[in-house]
């Protein structure tokens, strides 16, 4: 399944919980694992991005530790500024790759 513009907005709306506009990776495991990492607050998942956050999370308990090391690398990979967090488009072009 590609995603769309309106998942992948959706998506990135969910997993930016401060809503600073970049996506962090303590932002964006905060949501997948339910609880806070380094501080990062978990917001109420949507029921429109519910499924595609069911499989992400299937998939990453699947791959054990390894899946978190592969997330981890995919988000360095994705920042092409080298903020250190996403900003829409990276978080949108990486979803599509």
């Amino acid at each position: 399944m590609i995603p769309t513009k309106n998942d992948l907005d959706s998506l990135f709306g969910i997993y930016d919980a401060d809503g600073s506009g970049e996506l962090t990776y303590r932002e964006f495991c905060s949501n997948i694992f339910g609880y806070a990492v380094g501080g990062a607050t978990p917001s109420a998942k949507g029921n429109t991005a519910q499924s595609l956050i069911e499989k992400l999370q299937a998939k990453l308990k699947s791959r054990g530790a390894r899946g978190i090391i592969g997330l981890s690398r995919q988000f360095r990979i994705m920042d092409d500024n080298h903020s250190l967090s996403l900003d829409r488009y990276e978080f949108s072009k990486g979803m599509t790759d």
